[in-house]
C-alpha cells in the first residue's frame, strides 16, 4: 500500500471498478502482481508449499458435478466428503489459483483457471437459466430456489446454532458465495476476461432470486440463515459494472435488526453465535459503507472489529471455539483442541486490511500481523514433506489432554487406618451446564505376588510394601440417575412482537432445550400453563418433535393454529406473569418455569442454557443460545425437580442487587448512583466501586475475582442498602 510517498506492501487485491463514487481511502493497495517474495524467506517457503499443493489437485475432479449437469463428458471421480454431492470446492480452488497466478506468474495454474472458467461458462450458457448453473449432482436446488415467494423464509434451526430456510433451499447461498467468489477472483487476480462475464451473470441471477422475496421483512427473516458473504459480492458487482440494481439488492442483503443495527448502537451481539456465519458478513457492511456512504454500516463494521479484536481474540490472533464466539474477555473458556478455526481468521484478515485501507488506523494492521504470523503461518507445518506441507483446520491451544494424567501421593501423608481422599471436579468452561458424575476409586498395588484391586468406597491399604497406584474413574450417570430434567423450558415469550410463526403471525412461544448429548423425541410429553392441569396438552407425533443434542425446539402457544412444519399448543400464555410446565410422557419428571410480565421485545430465559437461573432478557434468542448482555434481571422461580441454589438476588425497598455471569447488577427505582462493596466470606473488603444509574440500572464487573464465596453490598444515594451472597466459579 502507498500513501504520501510511503510504501507499505500488503498486496492483497487489485483495484478494479467502473465509474462509481466511493468513500475516499487512506491508503491505496498494490496488487499481488506488483510484488514478488524473495527466495529464502519464511513467506516464500510457505508460498511454494501452497503453490505445489494447488498444482497437486485435479481440477476436473473438483468441477465434475458441474460438467455432468451441463452435459460435458467426464470420467473423473470427485474428491468425496463435502465435495461429493454439492461440491463447491472449485470456487475456493479458483480463488487460490488466481491469487497464486498474480503472486508468482505460475503458467500451469493460469491455464487451470482459464480451463475452469471455460467449463463453467459453457455449462452456464447451455443450461440457459439466467446465469445459474448447476453445481451439484441434483438439480433440485434450482427448482426450490426459483419457487421462493417469501413464505418460506422462516428460519429453521439445523440442530446447531445457525439456521436454514426453504426459500433459500437450506443454506445453498453459503455454497454459491464461495463459487461466485472464485469467479470474481479469476477476473480480479488472473485477469481472465470471460470470468468477469460469468460472474456478472451469476449476480444477475442472484438479483432475480432476491426479487422473488417481495417484502423486506421476509428478506430479513431469510438472512437469519447462513448465506456466506453474499452482500459483499453484490457491491463488488456494482463497483465492477456501475449497475444500480446490484447496489439496491446488496443493501437488501445487509442484515439489519439482529446484526447491523445492534452493532451500530454498540451492542456486542456475538456471544454464542457461529463465527463462520457472522465473519463473512463483516465485509458486506464495509463495502456497503464504501459504495453508498451508509454511516450505520460504517459504525457497525468498526464496532464489530473492536468486539472481535479486543474482546474475543485469543493471544495468537484467532477467535472462537468450535467456530463459536464465547463470552467477551473469557479467553480461558476458549482453550480447547477446537480453538481458532483458520477460515474465521482469514475472514478477519481481509476485513482488517480493508478497514486499514479505508481509515488508516495502524491498529488494524497490528492485528493483521499478529493473526498472520501466529495463526495462519502456524497452521502449516514447514517440515512436513507431503505435497503442500501439513496444515490444520483448528489450532489447538491446549497444553495437553486434561482428561488423563497421574498423581503421586506421598506415603507420609497416609496413616494407618482410615484415610480420606477428596477429588474435586471442575467444569471445563464457565458457561457449561452442571456436570453429574459417578465416581469410582480403584486401587492397585504392584510388586507383590499378585496385583491388588479394590472398588469399595472405603479401601483398606494392603500390608505389602511397594508402589501404590490409585486411579479415579469418572463415568457420566444416566438421565434417570441424575433426577434432572433432560429437556428444559429454556426461554418464554408471552408478548412476542418480533418473531413470526409459519403462518406469518407474531404469537407467544416456548423454547425447549435438550440438556443431553443425545437427541430426544418429545412426542408424548405434556406442556401446560396451568399447575392444576399439568397434562393439558400432550405433544403429538410431528415432523419437528426431535431435539438434537444440546439443541432447541420452539412450540408456538397460539390456541392451536393450523400448521405443517411447527408445533402449535392449544393455549396462549398469560401476558402478566405465569408458569409453564413440561412433564415427561411417563410423568417421571416435570420441569417448571415461572416468568414475569415483559415487553414484546423481551423474553424470560435461562442463562446459561438449561441452567436453574432465570432472567428477564432484553435480547430474544428464539431457537438458539441465550445471550449474555449487560443487564440480566433475575426472575424468582417456584421449586422444580432440581434443588434450587441460592438466587443471588436481594431487594430492599426499590434497590436490588443480583449476580450473574461475572457481574453484579444493581437496580434502583429512584436513586442516581450507588456504592458497591465486595467482601470475602470472612468479612474482608476487597473492592469498592462507585456507579451511576442509567435507566435505573448499573453493573460492576467482578469477573477477575478468584474463585470463592463473596458478599456484595450496594448503598444508593438515598441511603438504602441491599446485599447478596454469590459464588464466583
Amino acid at each position: 500500500m502507498k500513501k504520501k510517498g510511503k510504501v507499505l506492501v500488503v498486496g492483497l487485491f487489485l483495484l478494479w471498478a467502473a465509474d462509481v463514487s466511493a468513500q475516499p481511502s487512506a491508503w491505496t493497495p498494490y496488487g499481488l502482481d506488483d510484488v514478488r517474495l524473495s527466495e529464502g524467506t519464511r513467506f516464500y517457503e510457505m508460498q511454494e508449499q501452497h503453490r505445489q499443493y494447488l498444482r497437486s489437485l485435479d481440477a476436473e475432479r473438483l468441477v465434475n458435478n458441474v460438467m455432468r449437469a451441463g452435459g460435458m463428458a467426464t470420467s473423473a471421480e470427485n474428491y468425496g466428503g463435502w465435495q461429493h454431492n454439492n461440491g463447491n470446492g472449485f470456487g475456493n480452488y479458483l480463488s487460490g489459483c488466481s491469487m497464486m497466478v498474480a503472486a508468482t506468474g505460475d503458467d500451469v495454474l493460469r491455464q487451470r483457471v482459464e480451463w475452469l472458467v471455460d467449463v463453467i461458462e459453457s455449462c452456464q450458457r447451455k443450461e440457459g437459466l439466467d446465469g445459474w448453473f448447476h453445481f451439484s449432482r441434483s438439480k433440485g436446488f434450482y427448482n426450490q430456489l426459483m419457487a421462493a415467494s417469501g413464505n418460506g423464509c422462516y428460519p429453521q434451526n439445523n440442530g446447531e446454532d445457525f439456521y436454514t430456510n426453504s426459500d433459500m433451499a437450506g443454506m445453498v447461498f453459503y455454497q454459491l458465495h464461495r463459487i461466485f467468489y472464485g469467479l470474481r477472483d479469476a477476473w480480479r487476480y488472473a485477469h481472465v476476461e470471460k470470468a468477469r462475464t460469468v460472474f456478472v451473470r451469476c449476480m444477475e441471477w442472484a438479483c432475480k432470486w432476491t426479487d422473488l422475496i417481495g417484502s423486506d421483512a421476509a428478506m430479513q427473516m431469510a438472512l437469519e440463515a447462513e448465506h456466506g458473504g453474499m452482500a459483499e459480492l453484490f457491491f463488488d458487482a456494482y463497483e465492477l459494472t456501475g449497475d444500480e440494481r446490484f447496489r439496491r439488492v446488496g443493501q437488501r442483503w445487509i442484515r439489519t435488526l439482529n446484526f447491523r443495527d445492534r452493532l451500530a448502537r454498540g451492542d456486542d451481539c456475538l456471544t454464542g453465535h457461529h463465527a463462520n456465519v457472522y465473519d463473512p458478513q463483516y465485509m458486506g457492511l464495509l463495502r456497503c459503507y464504501e459504495l453508498t456512504g451508509d454511516e450505520r454500516a460504517r459504525g457497525a463494521a468498526q464496532f464489530v472489529w473492536e468486539c472481535v479484536a479486543q474482546r474475543h481474540t485469543l493471544p495468537m490472533g484467532g477467535h472462537g471455539r468450535w467456530e463459536r464466539y464465547g463470552q467477551p474477555g473469557r479467553h480461558l473458556d476458549e482453550l480447547a483442541s477446537t480453538s481458532a478455526e483458520t477460515c474465521c481468521t482469514n475472514n478477519l484478515l481481509r476485513f482488517s486490511q480493508k478497514l486499514f485501507t479505508l481509515f488508516g488506523d495502524e491498529r488494524y494492521m497490528d492485528f493483521y500481523e499478529r493473526a498472520l504470523y501466529n495463526h495462519i503461518l502456524a497452521s502449516k507445518d514447514p517440515d512436513n514433506n507431503t505435497t503442500g506441507g501439513g496444515f490444520c483446520y483448528y489450532q489447538s491451544l491446549l497444553p495437553g489432554n486434561p482428561d488423563s494424567g497421574t498423581l503421586s501421593i506421598d506415603p507420609a501423608l497416609l496413616r494407618q487406618g482410615d484415610n480420606i481422599i477428596a477429588v474435586e471436579l471442575h467444569n471445563n468452561a464457565s458457561n457449561s451446564s452442571d456436570v453429574y458424575w459417578d465416581i469410582q476409586l480403584t486401587q492397585s498395588t504392584i510388586g507383590g505376588s499378585s496385583d491388588f484391586f479394590a472398588t469399595e468406597p472405603v479401601i483398606a491399604l494392603p500390608a505389602e510394601e511397594g508402589p501404590l497406584s490409585l486411579m479415579a474413574c469418572f463415568t457420566p450417570v444416566s438421565d434417570e440417575e441424575q433426577t434432572v430434567c433432560p429437556v428444559r423450558i429454556n426461554e418464554v415469550s408471552a408478548a412476542n412482537s418480533i418473531y413470526v410463526n409459519e403462518n406469518m403471525k407474531r404469537k407467544d412461544w416456548v423454547e425447549l432445550y435438550n440438556t443431553t448429548a443425545e437427541e430426544i423425541d418429545i412426542t408424548g410429553m405434556y406442556l401446560s400453563d396451568d399447575l392444576s392441569d399439568p397434562l393439558k396438552y400432550q405433544i403429538p407425533a410431528h415432523l419437528s418433535t426431535v431435539i438434537p443434542a444440546y439443541g432447541y425446539l420452539v412450540i408456538w402457544c397460539d390456541d392451536g393454529e393450523e400448521g405443517s412444519t411447527q408445533i402449535h399448543a392449544p393455549f396462549k400464555l398469560k401476558s402478566s406473569e405465569g408458569i409453564v410446565t413440561l412433564r415427561a410422557q411417563d410423568q417421571s419428571w416435570t420441569d417448571r418455569f415461572a416468568y414475569e410480565g415483559h415487553n414484546g421485545d423481551e423474553t424470560v430465559g435461562r442463562y446459561p442454557d438449561g441452567a436453574d437461573e432465570v432472567y428477564l432478557m432484553n435480547i430474544p434468542t428464539i431457537g438458539k443460545t441465550n445471550l449474555y448482555t449487560s443487564y440480566l434481571e433475575a426472575v424468582s422461580q417456584t421449586p422444580t425437580t432440581i434443588d434450587q441454589p441460592e438466587r443471588y438476588v436481594s431487594d430492599n425497598g426499590g434497590l436490588k442487587i443480583s449476580y450473574a455471569a461475572g457481574r453484579l447488577f444493581v437496580r434502583s427505582e429512584s436513586g442516581t448512583d450507588a456504592t458497591v462493596a465486595v467482601y470475602t466470606a470472612t468479612g474482608q473488603e476487597i473492592t469498592t466501586e462507585h456507579v451511576r444509574f442509567y435507566g435505573g440500572k448499573a453493573y460492576v464487573d467482578v469477573s477477575n475475582l478468584p474463585q470463592g464465596i463473596y458478599i456484595a453490598r450496594a448503598t444508593d444515594s438515598e441511603g438504602r442498602t441491599a446485599a447478596t451472597k454469590f459464588i464466583k466459579h
